[in-house]
């Protein structure tokens, strides 16, 4: 389970001797120099900011595109991709709305949802962020593993990266500082503890806790 799962069971049941959070894994492959993933799909610019996720409020398309604008004053050559599945479409239609209001119309690209998120985030410079809440996100550890600058919202879920190299959690609802931080920059990380082969471990161990004393009572 999630912590936020376990926080809520803590205020409402009371503890229990067998809860444990287990982290998601990403595949490191994946963003290995010499993988075999194929380029994106679609053209990608030397200096792109990238985010992915629902297009719903909690997301906060709006507040990256806000924020995006403080970029170009110092990066103007800079483009933002947005992407993601369209789940609230007057959510949707007010991202869209705003890029056209703030005459960013060529300097960002509101698409929909892909299939080829290793090879975008390969590409792309700086990962977006600014969720309102999140469990246990397979996108923020994919970006994380990819090596891109992160810029995301100071959220508990995304505490225990704060002292990653090239991740960045700042207020994200104060767009100078969400602009500020997201410098074109990239990252060596280790993700000791978040890769595939270490949520498998975690899943074993767990399992064995439970099949051993089945095998001493036969």
């Amino acid at each position: 389970m999630t912590q936020q799962n376990i926080d809520d069971y803590l205020r409402e049941i009371g503890r229990h001797p067998s809860m444990v959070v287990i982290p998601n894994g990403v595949d490191a492959s994946l963003f290995a120099e010499d993988s075999d993933e194929a380029p994106p799909a679609l053209e990608v610019p030397p200096k792109q900011i990238v985010q992915l996720g629902r297009y719903i409020k909690g997301k906060s398309q709006l507040d990256t595109i806000r924020a995006f604008e403080r970029v170009l004053r110092s990066e103007p050559d800079t483009r933002l991709l947005l992407c993601g599945v369209v789940e609230d479409v007057t959510y949707h239609a007010a991202v869209v709305d705003l890029v056209k209001q703030m005459g960013l119309d060529n300097k960002v690209t509101v698409s929909g949802p892909r299939l080829d998120v290793a090879a975008i985030l390969r590409t792309s410079r700086v990962f977006a962020m600014p969720s309102q809440f999140e469990a246990q996100s397979i996108g923020f550890l994919d970006a994380l593993a990819s090596g891109i600058q992160v810029v995301a919202n100071r959220i508990p879920s995304f505490a225990f990266a704060n002292s990653f190299a090239g991740v960045s959690l700042v207020d994200t609802k104060n767009c100078e500082a969400y602009g500020r931080r997201a410098q074109l920059l990239r990252a060596d990380r280790h993700l000791a503890g978040y890769t595939l082969h270490d949520t498998a471990d975690r899943y074993m161990t767990i399992a064995r806790k439970f099949v051993q004393p089945l095998r001493v009572s036969a």
